[in-house]
């Protein structure tokens, strides 16, 4: 299974990720969503939504080791949240820090099966410092959810139910 392989070419993956990200774009108030698939070694952002700044550009490449994204999968099924991305310990100090700058972020794992590795993250970001609110993590989860399922389907054929 190449998740990265598979899931750039997939135009039915691409097709629903845009649509996810539009919708959440027009009910959370946070200027940048996005959603990036791995393997451990890269990270591409597949698909991404930009309000008032371009914070994170579509089809970007970058070592998994130096990413948010990194964070996101090692923290299980769970939302990572951080406030400050400049004063976080773990954050602060990468180079995907100094070159974006501050902000807050959320992540949201995307994992293949109920106990099955993450391949990805739905992310989101906003300069405002604290800007991510609980409504916003749980609808990144919803949507986590699904394309998780989606994810799954293009990658196995069918979801596990």
């Amino acid at each position: 299974m190449k998740p990265i392989a598979e899931l750039k070419r997939s135009k039915r993956f691409a097709a629903a990720a845009s649509n996810v990200l539009a919708i959440l774009q027009e009910t959370m108030g946070l200027n940048t969503i996005f959603i990036a698939v791995n393997d451990q070694m890269i990270n591409i952002i597949i698909k991404a939504s930009n309000r008032d700044e371009i914070m994170i550009k579509e089809g970007a490449e970058l070592a998994f080791e130096e990413t948010y994204c990194k964070l996101v999968t090692g923290n299980g099924r769970f939302p990572t949240i951080i406030p400050d991305t400049g004063s976080d310990p773990l954050t602060g100090v990468l180079n995907v820090t100094s070159v974006l700058g501050s902000c807050s972020f959320v992540g949201i794992p995307l994992s293949v099966g109920e106990n099955g590795p993450a391949v990805g993250t739905i992310c989101a970001m906003d300069r405002r410092a604290g800007a991510v609110k609980d409504k916003d993590i749980q609808m990144l989860q919803q949507a986590g959810e699904l394309l998780s399922r989606l994810i799954e389907y293009e990658l196995n054929g069918q979801p596990e139910i």
